[in-house]
């Protein structure tokens, strides 16, 4: 028997497929692949954590840094650019 991980509040449990983790399709098979409930919900949460986590210590750094005229300018033209292709 292979070791098969159900997170069945996420996932549901109706077929092996619908597992988070399952041996016979991961691991121990000529085709691996990788299940639904695992690329739906590892694979998608992820770089959305990492970029959160980040962001903890990135925004700060990003606060400490002084403002410049310059790109205060480069904002307004920019959303003039915006708003004249969402008119247009």
């Amino acid at each position: 028997m292979s070791p098969v991980i159900w997170w069945t509040s996420v996932c549901g449990n109706a077929t092996e497929d619908d597992a988070f983790w399952s041996d016979s399709i991961s691991v121990n098979t000529s085709n691996p692949d990788l299940t639904r409930c695992f690329q739906s919900t590892l694979l998608a949460w992820l770089p959305g954590g990492y970029l959160w986590l980040s962001s903890l210590f990135y925004v700060p750094v990003l606060a400490a840094r002084p403002t410049c005229s310059r790109w205060a300018d480069t904002s307004r033209r920019n959303a003039v650019k915006l708003v004249s292709v969402v008119v247009s």
